[in-house]
């Protein structure tokens, strides 16, 4: 991938993302969707979400590059599944038992004066339990055929019937899709993360571990269906 990039209003914001990755921070702040609407041009996604435009593009011009994170457009894929397994599947197993914990915890001695914990119980219960299926379809098919196709070996040596990665990719990116949708749900339920006055010490935890889990889920996202994915896409052709 090309890491020049003329920004223009139709420039999708997930190529940006991809190209200045410190203009996640700009399009957090303004709650734009960078990750599963990284296809969206960046006038679009400005509209969906009542940003203003020229103060967009300002922005993300202002930014200096950040040369790691840029490095990811062109670094071998196998390093790129290495990363994100390292980086991002990492810091998911270890963070949703300790949520999950302190999600019961809330719920139990809040949850009948709170419906939308409630409703946030359910709503993390199901997110992690896609996720926990997520990561391993991720470590054990995808990333496996994404680096034998990258060392330009059989992909299918097993004979499962996927030939190339892209029948698992579009799997991904549908799930990526969901949980999207939770995480917009949660940041709902959550005022957007807002920690209520006199809140325990647990719920206080517990809401901002939630917000840097979705910070998190957000990047990792954005790094598989603007980076990975498509990096596949045009070595398959």
């Amino acid at each position: 991938m090309n890491t020049l990039l003329t920004i223009t209003p139709e420039t999708t914001v997930g190529d940006i993302a991809a190209h200045i990755p410190l203009a996640t921070g700009v399009f957090s702040r303004h709650k734009m969707d960078y990750c599963c609407g990284g296809n969206r041009p960046l006038t679009e996604a400005c509209e969906r979400a009542g940003a203003d435009l020229e103060t967009v593009q300002k922005e993300i011009a202002a930014l200096e590059r950040n040369e790691d994170a840029l490095s990811l457009t062109s670094a071998p894929l196998g390093e790129l599944c290495d990363h994100i397994e390292s980086l991002h599947h990492s810091y998911l197993k270890e963070a949703m038992p300790a949520i999950w914990d302190m999600m019961k915890k809330v719920l139990n001695a809040h949850g009948e004066n709170h419906p939308e914990y409630v409703e946030l119980h359910q709503t993390v219960g199901l997110l992690f339990n896609e996720l926990h299926n997520h990561l391993q379809k991720e470590e054990e098919i995808l990333f496996p055929m994404i680096r034998r196709l990258a060392a330009g070996e059989a992909t299918d040596p097993n004979g499962l019937g996927c030939m190339t990665p892209e029948a698992p990719m579009q799997v991904m990116e549908a799930e990526h899709e969901n949980a999207g949708q939770a995480l917009r749900r949660m940041r709902e339920l959550t005022s957007d993360y807002t920690v209520p006055e006199n809140a325990c010490t647990t719920l206080t935890a517990l809401i901002k571990s939630l917000e840097e889990c979705e910070s998190d889920i957000h990047n990792h996202i954005h790094k598989e269906n603007n980076i990975l994915h498509p990096r596949v896409r045009e070595l398959l052709g």
